[in-house]
């Protein structure tokens, strides 16, 4: 018998790409200076009224940069086919201040979400991913962990840093700690599609379920 190593397999794990970007002052103090409103509720922070920020041609660069790290994510992470695009459907600013945070959600109508970040904090202001509850090991049932780690944790806390960029599925639930000191947090958010044939793998003529998936923005 061969004496094979034990080792564990992330099975069905959730992606959660880590990248970084530079970023020029210029970037930042043009993102800051946008307009923008209040989100809703009272510490909710404010959104840009620009919701597709990165179609502006002083981001060009930017959103080249994103796309690229978005087609790392689909093509190198996910392996999906050549024959997909990546397509970026919004994008916008988003300022925290002190006591400001993002409560817990996931980005719907979208397949990847992201968010670049401009200017963090030194205390506060973390991302914080939860765990789908379908996909705990033990619905229910909450056991005493030696440590904690990405197999046995109900959420993963992440602290950012300036010109870092996360890429992950828009399903996923995910919130912001609330801010505590004086520095603006300020960020790019984004969302992204998918183009083209999907279910290739039934070659039945009948089958309606092989379908090319196309982006219509009105």
């Amino acid at each position: 018998m061969r004496n094979n190593p034990t080792y564990v397999m992330p099975l069905f794990a959730t992606p959660l790409l880590h990248s970084s970007i530079d970023i020029s002052r210029d970037v930042i103090d043009f993102v800051g200076k946008q307009p923008f409103v209040r989100n809703w509720g009272a510490d909710g922070g404010n959104l840009s009224t620009d919701t597709y920020i990165l179609e502006r041609p002083e981001l060009k660069k930017i959103k080249t940069e994103i796309l690229n790290t978005i087609n790392t994510f689909v093509y190198e992470v996910l392996k999906y086919s050549p024959e997909l695009n990546v397509r970026l459907l919004n994008s916008w600013a988003v300022k925290l201040y002190k006591g400001d945070f993002g409560g817990a959600h996931f980005h719907a109508n979208s397949f990847i979400s992201g968010v670049l970040y401009l200017r963090t904090n030194n205390h506060g202001g973390e991302i914080v991913f939860d765990r789908n509850v379908l996909n705990t090991l033990f619905p229910g049932f909450e056991f005493k962990a030696s440590e904690t780690n990405m197999f046995n944790s109900d959420s993963w806390t992440i602290k950012p840093e300036a010109g870092q960029v996360l890429v992950f599925p828009s399903t996923i639930l995910h919130k912001v700690t609330p801010v505590q000191d004086d520095t603006e947090r300020l960020v790019i958010a984004f969302n992204a599609l998918i183009e083209g044939p999907i279910n290739t793998h039934t070659k039945h003529p009948m089958d309606l379920t092989n379908l090319t998936l196309k982006v219509v923005q009105e």
